[in-house]
């Protein structure tokens, strides 16, 4: 905390502002949440989402893990139960329709806008809030690779409660307001599509960001047109990749068409948002598995 206060402090003297990531998809097992969760202590009982299995079908060690959106089971010993998880099996999702889950997250928000941030970022917001079918019961078996794409048919995306979601949130940011000028930002990575950007910005995000070299169908070229007609270009965020996917330089042929999107996104309406390395060529590193390999320091 001594060095965040530092931190906080010289980006003040240097009048920058202080945007942090927020993660309310899931915690650690090493969290007090979850280890009271295990053992069904008040409130804690439902922080996560759970549902009764076969032990020796989720056991750890036949868990196969997902990208994020899409997930797994494991069965926990302690509870006797299976606990869902988009990521590895030591990342548990937070349950978000527990109205004390909510509340936890915006104690969270409060925390840290009482240290003097300026605003926060949230990532693949479309996926904090899963089926409802989950908690009752339906598992899907992830052994072999056909049915890896079952898993996508688990999830629920653009749910109603998104936009309840962020507009709480954006009343929280709205207390901390000072002055005109001095706002504080919401900032979001949305899917690759118009009517999510739209609810997004109803709901009063500042910046949506959105990554154009995606594989969401659309040629990059239209995903970019696409964006420009929006009546809130100005408010879009251009990422062209992050710390899951490969830098510019491994995923594009050649300097000059890394220099040309480069060029675009720093010319486009909105703001640029970099990964950091992508700006001076960087490269994945040649021998280590991902996604250690896209975060490694600057070269």
């Amino acid at each position: 905390m001594e060095d965040f206060v530092e931190l906080r402090k010289v980006t003040k003297e240097r009048k920058m502002r202080l945007i942090m990531d927020f993660i309310p998809n899931h915690t650690g097992k090493q969290s007090q949440w979850f280890s009271k969760s295990q053992k069904k202590e008040g409130k804690y009982t439902d922080y996560y989402i759970w549902t009764t299995c076969d032990p020796q079908t989720y056991r750890h060690d036949l868990v196969i893990h997902m990208v994020i959106g899409r997930g797994a089971w494991t069965y926990d010993d302690t509870r006797k139960e299976c606990y869902f998880h988009q990521l590895e099996s030591d990342k548990p999702d937070l349950n978000l329709r527990s109205a004390d889950v909510r509340q936890e997250l915006e104690s969270i928000l409060r925390f840290w806008l009482d240290k003097g941030v300026d605003g926060f970022h949230v990532q693949d917001f479309q996926h904090l809030y899963e089926d409802e079918v989950l908690g009752n019961g339906t598992l899907v078996n992830r052994k072999t690779d056909s049915e890896h794409k079952d898993l996508n048919r688990i999830r629920t995306s653009d749910n109603l409660n998104y936009p309840k979601l962020l507009k709480a949130w954006k009343t929280v940011l709205e207390s901390y307001n000072t002055k005109p000028g001095r706002e504080k930002a919401l900032i979001v990575t949305a899917k690759d599509d118009l009517n999510t950007t739209m609810e997004y910005f109803d709901a009063g995000v500042t910046i949506v960001r959105v990554t154009p070299l995606s594989d969401s169908g659309a040629s990059f070229a239209e995903r970019i047109e696409t964006k420009l007609k929006d009546a809130n270009s100005k408010r879009i965020g251009w990422m062209y990749g992050d710390k899951y996917s490969s830098r510019l330089t491994n995923s594009l042929v050649g300097p000059v068409q890394i220099k040309a999107l480069l060029t675009l996104q720093a010319t486009l309406p909105g703001a640029p948002f970099n990964y950091y390395g992508n700006e001076i060529g960087m490269t994945d590193h040649p021998t280590l598995s991902a996604p250690n390999k896209y975060r490694t320091p600057m070269q």
